[in-house]
């Protein structure tokens, strides 16, 4: 056997036994992990909870929104917050 046939060989193995990898990847998820820190003016972390409004535009300015979620209180530990993004409003 040839190296370029047995190449052949384990790739067909490979798409064989693993077809579902394929439809996985094009699966589109409807929410994401989003991660980031608040500062006031004077630079100093910001604490409490906060409510939060994340949208998605189809340009950058003069755009029409595709997509829009209100997030109430959000909980801001020394800055940081972290939240699902979607997981109010799916993503379509």
């Amino acid at each position: 056997m040839t190296p370029a046939s047995l190449t052949t060989l384990i790739f067909t193995a490979l798409i064989v036994a693993f077809p579902s990898v394929s439809a996985r990847a094009q699966t589109v998820p409807s929410s994401f992990n989003y991660q980031g820190r608040l500062t006031d003016t004077n630079n100093n972390p910001i604490n409490g909870t906060r409510n939060f409004v994340f949208s998605l535009w189809n340009a950058s300015s003069n755009g029409t929104a595709l997509w829009c979620e209100y997030q109430p209180s959000i909980q801001i530990v020394n800055g940081v917050f972290a939240t699902q993004v979607g997981s109010v409003t799916p993503l379509s």
